[in-house]
């Protein structure tokens, strides 16, 4: 019998499977299914060892589904009725333009979405989708750079304040003052103000500004003027106010290292010095007698109306927002998410739920308060506890406004204005905030930028459309023969061919990032990428070619088809004769922009102000040594050449180098021009800036 019953379990292991202690092992959910012949939904049955289980055999592909075939838990089709263009249009997302897709029952088909109603326009950030259009006037730079996305222009915008509904204010960066009657934004200069980071006013006709100057600027309602001249030792960082008359700015004396607070009092202004060598960056009060100012290393200072005395705050992280709703109801908070409460006795730890750090604080009533800060936070306070509302950005969120409970304002980097309704945050503000990687122009005015997360924007003369790319991956470059014959590299190996309105994937054999493109002709394009990877197009296929390095590849350009040259990290400089690459020179600094007009010549830039000319005999480093990163650059002619740095913008005429005034955008990726007159530069946070002149 002892044979017999091991035989038995032999068998019964060679059927179920049994481990060394002769224990059965229970299949995995894959092959319960298929043992079943099931695959979609969840099934119950009974596995390889005898026991009772349920498994997910997941889901059908449309127009398949579970069970439409007749049979339980199996994939299949019967007749299917074809979705309505509505439904068309809602299960994909679009909601104007013609779109086209597959439908419910797997079929293509093309449906008119619809129209947006003003001043939402079709595809101003994601194609066949309605979004805001900015309509107000476009904001230039001294030379004749302008923004055109995003509007009205992407730099921060550090303060907001409004005294009614129909008259806001914004200020911030690059001489940037906005004011929004109600219907549109107008934009008005401030002197030789370059940033503007704070604002508070008691009136329409009363308003004061302050930021990298040694001024205070006050509005009567018809101007600006300047009010209060600081000694140059002395950094504001924010003003509040009761009355016309009773002014406080929060600042601080880097000569003797100690809180400054200032005072107008209708007719001068006065200094008082605080016992602290921390900087307090807010202020706010409930009244002429109750003034609260809160800074570093969790400092907080009260004004009883006699003099400042500090408060403990429990905490010693760093506060960058101070608000309230009344004397026994106040707010402070700061990185990482700190929050205190004031009760009218004490300061006390509320958690905010938040790791961002909080850079602004508003509120219509005590259940009902706003904080806002880095990567798009946005809180509310119900009376009871703090929640995270969406805000619909990750940009960060750098101050807040209100007048009511249905009315708050916010605004932040990158050109980032939102508005509360009562029931979500819209953006003001318009344009994609993405990082535009390279831009091309065509013929007849067509422009393209492409960049991260798939990103395609053209522009078709008139506006900026969203283009849908069907990728996901960072767009990094874009070169095309001609308007129906474009190229785009993106990172993991991602090529796309397309005409400029639909695009398709081109194998390329390869995972690496694909930094750069250009071609001679339709079937002569190289790409140059991560880790030394040079790829050639032939009309045909792609093919690899070797380089001779490791470094990654960051710029291409050539003069011909025996005449390209590449440029990359550690300073590498790489040149193709017609049949190999080469290592050509390496400078002591990553490259990143190579261009080249007529055999033997070329320009080539980096980091550290590097920029050199190949005259076909040796390599020159031309200009004066500047610390700007270079990032591309491109020529019209030998003396009519463009670089760009982060935040830089340059002209060579062949002799001289000359800065022009870029709008202090910050993080420019690419320059190209459609013309000689008419240039376009793209980069990150959404920037596209436009010379036409």
């Amino acid at each position: 019998m002892k044979g017999w019953a091991s035989c038995l379990l032999a068998v019964c292991c060679l059927v179920v499977g049994c481990s060394d202690s002769q224990e059965c092992q229970p299949e995995i959910d894959t092959a319960f299914c298929q043992r079943l012949g099931k695959d979609c939904g969840t099934v119950s049955g009974t596995d390889n060892c005898g026991t009772s289980r349920s498994a997910d055999c997941g889901s059908c592909t449309p127009p398949e589904t579970c069970g439409g075939g007749g049979v339980a838990n199996v994939c299949g089709q019967g007749a299917c009725t074809p979705e309505s263009d509505i439904a068309f249009c809602q299960r994909l997302g679009k909601d104007c333009g013609t779109v086209s897709g597959t439908d419910n029952c797997g079929t293509s088909r093309s449906a008119d979405c619809g129209s947006c109603t003003p001043p939402e326009t079709c595809g101003i950030e994601v194609a066949n989708v309605c979004g805001y259009q900015y309509t107000g006037p476009r904001i230039c730079g001294q030379d004749g750079w302008c923004w055109y996305n995003p509007l009205p222009t992407g730099n921060s915008w550090w303060g907001i304040w409004g005294a009614a509904t129909d008259d806001i204010w914004v200020v911030g960066d690059y001489y940037s003052l906005l004011h929004w009657d109600g219907t549109e934004w107008s934009y008005l200069e401030v002197g030789s103000v370059f940033l503007i980071t704070t604002i508070w006013g008691l009136a329409s006709d009363d308003i004061w500004i302050d930021g990298d100057i040694d001024c205070m600027y006050h509005w009567d309602g018809t101007s600006w003027s300047p009010r209060y001249f600081f000694d140059f030792r002395v950094s504001v960082y924010d003003v509040w106010g009761s009355a016309t008359d009773d002014v406080w700015v929060a600042a601080f004396d880097s000569m003797i290292d100690q809180a400054v607070a200032l005072h107008w009092d209708g007719a001068a202004w006065s200094e008082l010095l605080l016992d602290t060598n921390k900087k307090l960056r807010k202020v706010w009060g409930s009244g002429p007698d109750d003034i609260w100012m809160v800074g570093d290393e969790g400092t907080i200072f009260h004004w009883d109306g006699n003099s400042w005395s500090p408060v403990d705050s429990g905490t010693t992280a760093h506060f960058r927002a101070v608000a309230g709703t009344g004397m026994n109801d106040a707010w402070a908070a700061g990185w990482d998410g700190v929050m205190v409460h004031w009760d009218g006795s004490a300061w006390s730890s509320v958690s905010s739920g938040a790791s961002s750090s909080i850079r602004a604080l508003w509120g219509a009533a005590a259940n009902d308060f706003w904080a806002a800060g880095d990567d798009g936070l946005m809180l509310h306070w119900d009376g009871a506890s703090w929640s995270a509302v969406d805000s619909g950005t990750s940009e960060w969120v750098l101050d807040l406004w209100g007048f009511a409970a249905d009315d708050v304002w916010a605004a932040g980097d990158a050109g980032l204005i939102l508005h509360w309704d009562g029931s979500a945050w819209q953006r003001v503000s318009s344009g994609p905030i993405v990082s535009f990687n390279d831009v091309w122009a065509g013929v007849g005015g067509a422009v393209w930028t492409v960049g991260n997360g798939g990103f395609i924007f053209r522009w078709n003369g008139t506006s900026w459309q969203a283009v849908d790319s069907g990728s996901s991956a960072d767009l990094n470059s874009i070169w095309g023969s001609g308007n129906d014959d474009i190229w785009i590299a993106g990172n993991s190996g991602t090529l796309l061919h397309g005409d400029g309105q639909r695009w398709s994937p081109v194998e390329s054999n390869t995972g690496n990032d694909l930094h750069a493109l250009w071609g001679s002709d339709t079937d002569d394009v190289w790409c140059a990428g991560e880790a030394g990877l040079a790829l050639h197009w032939d009309g045909t296929s792609w093919s690899r070619f070797d380089t001779g390095t490791s470094e990654d590849l960051n710029g291409v350009w050539g003069s011909g088809s025996d005449d390209v040259w590449m440029v990359g990290n550690a300073g590498v400089v790489l040149h193709w004769d017609g049949s190999s690459w080469s290592i050509h020179e390496q400078f002591d600094t990553d490259m990143y922009g190579v261009w080249a007009n007529s055999a033997g010549e070329a320009w080539v830039v980096g980091d550290w102000g590097r920029f050199n000319h190949w005259d076909g005999t040796s390599w020159q480093h031309i200009g004066a040594d500047n610390p700007y990163n270079f990032r591309d650059i491109i020529g019209i002619t030998r003396d009519d050449i463009w670089i760009i740095g982060k935040r830089e913008i340059l002209h060579w005429d062949g002799n001289t180098m000359l800065k022009q005034d870029s709008c202090d955008a910050y993080g420019l990726l690419s320059i190209w021009p459609s013309s000689s007159n008419d240039i376009w530069v793209v980069g990150s946070g959404g920037i596209i800036l436009r010379r036409n002149s």
